[in-house]
């Protein structure tokens, strides 16, 4: 055997490992960026199971609709982020919804997994505070809470095209 041949053997087996470790380096990135997206979502399902957010989901789905019929209440609602969270506990939803609809709409979680979840409690959500957000929009703008009415609506689409066909939606 030459010198060429000997080369070109060699240069063969560098680029075929090369290749093997790029392809193993691959997988392993994979399951990294699965695992990372798996401990956000975690993450993410705890703080759903907190007293304080169970608190406010429950304010929204009891309290909500007569509060907003008292002045005192009401006269809080277009301070948004401003008001005080012991009297606006829709606040807590709204805002751990956004921050959720933020990291999905940007890949930070796994659409899927937060959906399959956590979508009956988002749509249920969504639409007990449409009259906050519309307040909320008119004093300070269309941007209010859009990344969780992305969550709601990205979530609906997900739903209607994964759930099966006995699938009941509660929201």
């Amino acid at each position: 055997m030459n010198w060429e041949s000997l080369t070109a053997v060699g240069t063969f087996f560098s680029g075929f490992i090369i290749a093997a470790t790029a392809i193993i380096a691959m997988r392993q990135l994979d399951h990294l960026r699965k695992a990372t997206q798996l401990e956000g979502a975690m993450a993410i399902f705890a703080d759903l199971d907190r007293t304080e957010f169970r608190e406010s989901i429950r304010f929204i789905a009891m309290e909500l609709q007569g509060r907003m019929e008292d002045a005192s209440f009401r006269q809080g609602v277009p301070l948004g982020n401003s008001a005080d969270d012991a009297v606006h506990k829709e606040l807590i939803v709204l805002r751990k919804f956004e921050d959720v609809g933020t990291y999905v709409k940007h890949g930070l979680l796994d659409s899927a997994l937060i959906y399959d979840n956590a979508y009956a409690l988002i749509a249920k959500s969504w639409s007990g505070l449409q009259e906050v957000v519309a307040i909320h929009r008119a004093a300070g703008g269309l941007g209010f809470w859009e990344n969780f009415e992305y969550l709601f609506r990205n979530g609906k689409i997900w739903v209607e095209r994964n759930k099966p066909a006995n699938y009941v939606n509660l929201a």
